[in-house]
């Protein structure tokens, strides 16, 4: 209980400074309580999610290996249905306002933040599922560190790609393609950690050497953490200024 309860604080604290980096920071005062509703929003869809995640992962196929279990969890179970309620969140906010003032004001800019914002949700309420379901201080560090900056990146990647589309008002900028970026990113990332977890399983119950592959899975969660870090510093850069 007590490293559950650790592991919500140290992710609690990463979720308010991600969302003060990525989504307050240079926001003008009447536009923050319209992304803090959205962020809102973020973790009351994200219930739901954790329900569909839960029943998913009740129904996994039997005999999967560990990397096949890996990629179902990451994949399927998770990022799937995340990416995709994402999405209609994040349509949702895009829905209104299609003339005059707001249409000027929807942008990339605007995008990225409510991607960041509803992504955010959906990070505070996932890390809660898998504190829940495994605990244990390995779990909220990956949980919480990588897995809110990766969520986060891929949030933004959907928000700005629908904001650019619908300040253009032209298919020049697929969103499907973004989602698609977006989906690959969170599970590449949820197959990694959860590869990790079942070859460390699987090296404790069979005593075999399964350290490099064990060294491959932390090296790829390096390359999409790095990769969703850059994402946000370049894109929040040029809020910034």
């Amino acid at each position: 209980m007590g490293d559950q309860l650790g592991g919500a604080v140290i992710t609690g604290l990463v979720v308010i400074a991600t969302a003060w980096m990525t989504v307050f920071r240079g926001t003008e005062q009447k536009r923050r309580c319209g992304v803090l509703m959205v962020l809102i929003v973020g973790l009351l869809a994200g219930l739901p999610v954790a329900g569909i995640m839960l029943v998913l992962t009740q129904v996994a196929p039997e005999g999967l290996g560990p990397l096949q279990t890996a990629l179902y969890g990451g994949f399927v179970s998770s990022a799937l249905p995340a990416e995709l309620v994402k999405l209609i969140v994040l349509g949702l906010y895009f829905g209104g306002g299609r003339r005059g003032k707001r249409r000027r004001e929807i942008g990339p800019v605007e995008g990225a933040r409510a991607g960041a914002a509803v992504a955010l949700g959906f990070a505070a309420i996932e890390s809660a599922f898998y504190l829940a379901l495994e605990g244990g201080w390995a779990t909220a560090l990956l949980r919480a560190v990588p897995g809110v900056l990766i969520q986060t990146a891929a949030g933004v990647i959907i928000g700005q790609a629908m904001g650019l589309r619908r300040a253009a008002s032209t298919d020049t900028f697929s969103v499907s393609r973004a989602w698609i970026q977006a989906a690959l990113l969170h599970g590449g990332y949820g197959f990694t950690v959860l590869g990790m977890i079942e070859i460390s399983y699987l090296q404790l119950v069979s005593r075999n050497n399964l350290t490099p592959l064990l060294a491959t899975l932390f090296a790829l969660l390096i390359v999409i953490t790095a990769i969703s870090a850059t994402r946000l510093v370049r894109i929040f850069r040029v809020v910034a200024e």
